[in-house]
């Protein structure tokens, strides 16, 4: 990853684990200045009542496997400054379930792509969130989701986010609060 950088000093560095290895790259002195990562929680305090999942209603924080996975390397990622770190929340990413009738839509596409040939076998027209898949294609595109200027905590074992304008003097992030269009957001993946 460090003689990526070097090269390509404008790559975006996209995560959907623990983050391990990105904190051991940031112990060399060289990081990402672009970074999605798929974790974290948006509650009640950033999602509006209308685009919460019902499940996750009443939340302000949850349990996220993957910034769990390193809590030190977490912690101190999310308190480097950064232009740009964005958190792809997993309430957002369980609302994003790919279902037969999206596949089905991108199924035209499949010969002009092997890429898109082989996603579309994996996923085997079953529904399916793709968690890692949602917080790619966002990383492409960043206005396929509404984004609330946070700070990710965490408390109990469970994540959360301020509102940063609540918290001066920390270093931000964009968390995802909502998805309006999730066809709009699959067709990303055509060619």
């Amino acid at each position: 990853m460090a003689e990526t950088l070097r090269q390509f000093q404008d790559s975006t560095l996209l995560t959907g684990a623990a983050l391990t290895n990105p904190y051991a790259l940031y112990e060399t002195g060289i990081f990402f200045d672009r970074w999605f990562c798929q974790g974290g929680f948006a509650g009640d305090n950033i999602v509006p009542k209308e685009h919460r999942l019902e499940k996750f209603d009443g939340k302000m924080t949850c349990a996220t496997f993957n910034l769990n996975g390193n809590l030190l390397a977490a912690e101190k990622l999310f308190s480097i400054p950064i232009t740009e770190r964005r958190l792809i929340s997993k309430n957002v990413c369980h609302a994003a379930v790919f279902t037969k009738a999206d596949a089905e839509m991108l199924m035209p596409f499949r010969n002009h792509n092997k890429g898109l040939d082989l996603f579309l076998k994996a996923v085997e027209l079953k529904e399916k969130a793709l968690h890692d898949t949602v917080a790619a294609l966002l990383a492409i595109d960043p206005s396929k989701a509404l984004w609330e200027e946070v700070i990710p905590y965490r408390t109990r074992g469970e994540w959360g986010s301020w509102k940063a304008e609540e918290n001066p003097g920390k270093s931000p992030s964009l968390i995802t609060t909502f998805i309006p269009d999730l066809k709009d957001l699959w067709m990303l993946i055509k060619p």
